[in-house]
């Protein structure tokens, strides 16, 4: 069963290429929760790096995490930039209600797993 979830994990990636070719405005939707997604990972990553420091963190550095999430973050910027939003034809106030829906299921999400 875990080849098969891997495999529409895949499919699900080659979805939101599919639709960002066609520049459809969920391809970028998707393309957005994803980044979004990753990025509120990172940040819990961080929290429970600092905050628990013990054996399971010995060997891990904080610096790969940082530059992570610096680069979910840059894609998240690169995606709200007006020559790339401006393809799918996305006004302000989807592009904002996106971002917070994409971020509340985000934060839902990692709370549920975390905890």
């Amino acid at each position: 069963i875990g080849y098969a979830v891997g495999i529409l994990i895949y499919m699900l990636e080659l979805l939101i290429v599919y639709l960002l070719y066609k520049r459809e405005n969920w391809g970028w939707f998707l393309f957005l929760g994803m980044y979004v997604l990753l990025a509120v990972g990172e940040v819990w990553s961080l929290f429970f790096f600092f905050r628990y420091r013990g054996p399971f963190f010995f060997s891990s550095s904080p610096y790969m995490l940082f530059v992570t999430l610096c680069f979910h973050t840059g894609i998240i910027i690169f995606l709200n930039i007006k020559s790339i939003h401006g393809q799918f034809a996305l006004t302000r106030d989807k592009r904002m209600t996106a971002l917070i829906v994409s971020g509340a299921i985000s934060f839902l999400i990692t709370f549920i797993l975390r905890f």
